[in-house]
């Protein structure tokens, strides 16, 4: 059994990295949010619609390829809306009805920018929405946002939108408070697949970023001196990058496994996703972190990018529940 990557995957990393270090590198300028014209650009290479099918204009590629792809968004802490609408258009896809196929249409297109709010509050008396969700992922900016069962236009009067401050200042988050806000009711979705599909989603993120960070280390390590000797030659050194690799390789064979049960729809679905999310956390926490220390100074500096993956990985560490929460989710399913 072969647990790599096929030709056609590796084409696909390929051609997305090439992509992102031409159009779409790490901003280290402060000012993060959307760039102009990356989106469409991005849509043209059809990351957008990567899931989608392509008789809606998608690309119709799997599991294994989403997380193919968010790992090398992940490598440049991309802060395009790519997660979110990835994450909004796995649920969408479950649906049977027609307003989804036509969202669907205009996701793959680059046209709309989608959202999930996971922790809500908002309760749905017939097709009225009133309630808040919080920490919701480019909230104040998608055109659409996927409400448990039901579907919101950002421009319904009653919707309002509020960015948050926070840590990860190359990640959107909001409040948004629902009054009396029309929607338009799902059928036959089935959020708990979609939801898991989002786990290995950020996984694969997290683990491109946790690869950059001990790139940067082992680089940083082999060229800085002390002593008449690289850096990279003492024993504590050298032993936190070869620990980090392996942490960092477990995680994403982990997550590989994850995504081809993902692709036979096995049943094993939840449990994987469950202990993929936590381990790819955790990895990326300690791959953040100790890149600042093997940097020592400068790796506390603004103008270095060391802090902007810790502040990710510190942000995507509870974004979508913390590695406790997913291990109990875990022996849940295990009946432990």
């Amino acid at each position: 059994m072969h647990f790599g990557l096929s030709a056609e995957q590796e084409d696909l990393r390929g051609t997305v990295r090439r992509f992102l270090d031409d159009v779409a590198p790490v901003d280290r300028s402060g000012d993060h949010g959307r760039r102009p014209g990356v989106w469409a650009r991005m849509a043209e290479l059809g990351v957008p619609g990567l899931t989608i099918d392509a008789d809606l204009g998608g690309t119709g590629a799997g599991p294994v390829e989403l997380v193919v792809v968010m790992a090398e968004l992940g490598r440049v802490l991309a802060t395009e809306p790519v997660l979110s609408t990835l994450y909004a258009a796995e649920v969408l896809r479950r649906c049977d009805d027609p307003p989804a196929a036509e969202w669907l249409t205009r996701i793959a297109s680059g046209s709309c920018v989608a959202t999930v709010a996971t922790a809500s509050s908002v309760a749905a008396h017939g097709d009225r929405l009133s309630g808040e969700a919080s920490w919701v992922v480019d909230g104040a900016s998608a055109d659409l946002i996927v409400v448990g069962r039901h579907l919101v236009r950002a421009d319904s009067p009653g919707l309002s939108r509020t960015r948050l401050p926070a840590l990860d200042s190359t990640r959107e988050l909001a409040t948004l408070t629902f009054t009396d806000v029309a929607a338009v009711p799902l059928a036959g979705a089935a959020p708990s697949q979609a939801d898991d599909l989002a786990l290995l989603a950020l996984a694969g993120e997290q683990i491109g970023g946790a690869r950059e960070c001990l790139r940067m280390a082992v680089e940083y390590a082999t060229t800085r001196r002390a002593f008449g000797r690289p850096i990279g030659s003492f024993q504590a050194l050298r032993h936190t990058c070869a620990t980090l690799h392996l942490e960092i390789e477990a995680a994403w064979a982990a997550l590989l496994h994850a995504a081809w049960t993902a692709s036979v729809d096995g049943p094993d679905l939840p449990l994987l996703a469950a202990t993929t999310a936590a381990a790819a956390s955790e990895v990326f926490v300690r791959a953040a972190t100790e890149n600042i220390q093997v940097h020592g100074g400068i790796g506390f500096t603004w103008e270095h990018p060391a802090h902007l993956y810790l502040r990710r990985a510190r942000s995507s560490y509870e974004l979508f529940g913390s590695p406790r929460l997913h291990r109990e989710r875990a022996a849940d399913l295990l009946g432990v």
